[in-house]
């Protein structure tokens, strides 16, 4: 697979990502308003454990989308 395909493929999926399961790719957005980096930010994140309610479901999606490239590519 080319450089463009690659590309294209990364941003259709990125596409996927925004449209099918989330509401954006900026960490802010998808912690509705949760601001990582102030200390009230912080404490918010972890009082309401958006690390394993939030984060981990897209880190897990963003992983899908790599190996769905990986695959792709081979």
């Amino acid at each position: 697979m080319n450089q463009v395909a690659v590309r294209d493929v990364i941003a259709e999926r990125g596409k996927i990502f925004v449209a099918g399961k989330h509401c954006s790719f900026i960490c802010r957005e998808l912690l509705d308003g949760c601001e990582l980096i102030t200390s009230e930010g912080q404490m918010e994140f972890k009082e309401k454990d958006l690390k394993n309610r939030v984060c981990r479901h897209c880190v897990r999606n963003v992983v899908e989308i790599l190996e769905d490239i990986i695959w792709a590519r081979s």
